[in-house]
């Protein structure tokens, strides 16, 4: 059974889209997703999960830049509503 690999883009039946690296069906590598409420995510992928450094923003505005670890937020929190916390 052939595996998407490679560059690829791929649209969702709910309008969402991922274009970016796959390997063996996952997404994986670097790529970008976009959600049909309007929230996006640009970053790396590992096995089909957001990892590494990413950059997420939420339909409300407010984003997050910063390391990802098996789909969750990784570290401090730097910018999340748009305001540097101290």
């Amino acid at each position: 059974m052939d595996k998407a690999t490679g560059y690829g883009v791929y649209k969702y039946k709910d309008g969402s889209t991922y274009q970016g690296q796959w390997k063996n069906d996952k997404q994986n590598g670097h790529g970008y997703e976009k959600w049909f409420d309007g929230s996006s995510y640009l970053g790396g992928y590992l096995d089909g999960k957001k990892h590494g450094i990413g950059f997420y923003k939420w339909n409300d505005g407010s984003d997050y830049e910063g390391e990802w670890h098996q789909n969750k937020i990784n570290g401090v929190v730097c910018n999340i509503f748009d305001f540097i916390f101290f």
